[in-house]
């Protein structure tokens, strides 16, 4: 080992086949001083004979730990530990209690600078911190982009939580390629200090500046205030402002486009605009696009899905591992429509209806729950309408207008022509409950003439008119001809 006291060399000895140099200085000068006076490096160390460099400085003043060539100030190729994170740059504000909520400006950068803020503030019951990451990104068509790597709050839920439960951030671009990074502090009842440090930045790209003393920012014309965001939440803003584009609150209600709602009846996810969603195919009873299954068995579901195969949207309720079970729309009440935005009946049907067996179920009109009535619907090859009533002859003949005559109160009569526009094929059928007079009928245009063969009859004459649809739906019905006639047989496929 050779030790240098003061300029005077000790005699060398050897340690362990490695030399080892001592400076030692007790004066006020350095112990070492080396001066570069070619191109070469400072000083460099390597790990061997001929080995690679394990630290260098070269003559720009730049060290390299684990590089030959560092381009940095400090270029370390390989995880550093720090005891305590590095910083660059820092700048503190110190907000009083009767602050007005404000946007403030904290740092200026290049158009293609690249950085990484610490915003974090102490005083009562405050202990948050964020570190936002701002990055030039192209994919962005040229604008800036900010990610939020880490946000703790130990004491968040203070007395005072900062910001009233938020820190929000805003990246824009000015006209002359300068981006701005501004913070948006809101009135507290406590005094606190807001403190911004660059901790890392890209010196490579443009300059990096923290705005010292920080100032009150100019928000771009184009961006709206948030509403208030909730305590303990975290919020995503979208560029031209409006509600939070993404809210996560404390609860785990998640909302797009709006707060997601509170309350013991209202769910986990909330959307302000339509919601896509993109998912798997359906599969029996097995898999669903969407599907909501029941809290206390989950073997109960409900799926809603679109299978592609078939090119048809279902809804379906079923029991997993069993098969389906039953739906029911509108259980505690209200109309149903198909094909119409205004219901008018419990069940409102824009096109056609088919079925495969029909009845009505109601309550028993003669007994008590739980008895009910059940009676088959008349079914026929034909699109018939039915209309009836009864009349009295005078002199023996009346006749019957179809339009006005066929329902029980006069009041409620249809529009006159209405069965005349609606009907063709008429067929009348009559019954004379009075006597064995032989009566007999002939409709022409909406009106029904009955004779009797008796001329002198004053009997009571029921009658009926049957007749085939005709209107333009039943003609452009893919089950009946050109003509609205019913094609009582078809292949499953068509």
């Amino acid at each position: 080992m050779s030790t240098f006291n003061q300029g005077v060399p000790s005699v060398p000895t050897v340690l362990n086949t490695s030399n080892c140099f001592i400076y030692s200085n007790s004066a006020s000068g350095n112990a070492l001083s080396v001066q570069q006076l070619g191109a070469g490096n400072v000083v460099a160390f390597s790990n061997a004979s001929g080995g690679s460099n394990v630290l260098v400085m070269n003559n720009l003043g730049q060290v390299g730990i684990g590089t030959a060539g560092p381009s940095y100030t400090l270029d370390v190729v390989g995880q550093p530990r720090f005891s305590i994170q590095p910083v660059i740059q820092s700048v503190q504000l110190g907000i009083s209690a009767s602050a007005v909520a404000n946007w403030y400006r904290i740092a200026s950068l290049g158009p293609n600078a690249r950085a990484k803020f610490r915003i974090f503030t102490t005083g009562a019951n405050l202990q948050e911190q964020i570190v936002v990451t701002a990055a030039w990104s192209a994919a962005f068509s040229g604008q800036p982009t900010v990610r939020i790597e880490d946000q703790s709050s130990a004491t968040f839920a203070g007395t005072y939580p900062l910001l009233s439960g938020q820190i929000r951030t805003v990246v824009y671009v000015a006209s002359n390629g300068t981006w701005y990074l501004e913070v948006y502090l809101g009135s507290v009842a406590t005094a606190y200090t807001l403190f911004v440090q660059l901790i890392e930045g890209d010196a490579l790209g443009n300059s990096v500046t923290l705005t010292n003393p920080i100032v009150a920012g100019s928000v771009p014309t184009n961006y709206t205030a948030q509403p208030v965001i909730p305590v303990n939440s975290f919020s995503v803003s979208t560029w031209g402002g409006g509600n939070s584009a993404l809210l996560i609150d404390y609860t785990g209600r998640v909302g797009i486009g709006m707060v997601p709602g509170t309350g013991t009846n209202v769910g986990k996810f909330s959307s302000a605009n339509d919601v896509t969603l993109i998912a798997g195919n359906y599969a029996g009873d097995v898999a669903a696009q969407i599907m909501a299954v029941g809290a206390t068995n989950t073997n109960k579901r409900l799926a809603l899905m679109y299978d592609t195969t078939n090119n048809i949207g279902l809804v379906q309720a079923m029991i997993y591992g069993t098969g389906p079970s039953s739906l029911c729309l509108n259980a505690a009440g209200g109309n149903v429509g198909i094909g119409v935005t205004n219901p008018g009946s419990t069940l409102t049907v824009n096109g056609s209806l088919s079925k495969s067996s029909g009845t009505f179920d109601i309550p028993h009109p003669t007994l008590p729950e739980p008895k009910r009535l059940v009676h088959s619907f008349i079914e026929g090859p034909r699109c018939d309408l039915m209309y009836r009533g009864f009349v009295a002859l005078v002199n023996g003949t009346a006749t019957v207008n179809i339009d006005s005559d066929c329902t029980s109160n006069a009041a409620h009569t249809m529009t006159q022509g209405t069965f005349e526009a609606l009907c063709t094929n008429p067929v009348c059928f009559l019954q004379n409950d009075d006597s064995f007079d032989r009566v007999k009928g002939k409709v022409s245009g909406n009106l029904l003439t009955i004779t009797c063969e008796n001329t002198q009859s004053s009997d009571v004459v029921n009658w009926m008119v049957v007749a085939e649809r005709k209107d333009l739906f039943i003609k452009q019905w893919n089950r009946t001809d050109p003509n609205g006639f019913l094609i009582p047989e078809y292949d499953s496929a068509s």
